[in-house]
């Protein structure tokens, strides 16, 4: 007693047959800007900096503390340098005052 019959579908607008290609679909329009060749591009670039960045700490800063090293080394060298200048001329005065006052 079961007659089958389709269930009655309203009715749909005919569907355009659309002539798209499966690879324009895939890609998205923001991706049609960047292209394999600014890809490689842009990671060279950011290997490029990357590279910056560690040769800067690795060689540069390392030499700017050995460069204030060595000034307060020199600095200290000077000082000392002084300091026993100082206590030379010091030591000669008496000496010097001595051969002034004797008489000749």
């Amino acid at each position: 007693m079961s007659q089958e019959r389709p269930l009655a579908e309203p009715d749909l607008a005919p569907r355009r047959q659309m002539s798209i290609r499966f690879d324009q679909l895939k890609r998205t329009p923001a991706m049609n800007i960047i292209g394999l060749p600014e890809l490689i591009g842009l990671a060279g670039a950011a290997l490029i900096a990357i590279l910056t960045i560690f040769a800067y700490f690795y060689f540069y800063v390392p030499a700017g503390f050995r460069l204030r090293s060595v000034e307060l080394e020199n600095k200290d060298c000077w000082d000392s340098a002084r300091r026993r200048a100082s206590r030379l001329n010091r030591a000669s005065r008496p000496k010097r005052a001595l051969i002034k006052s004797t008489p000749a």
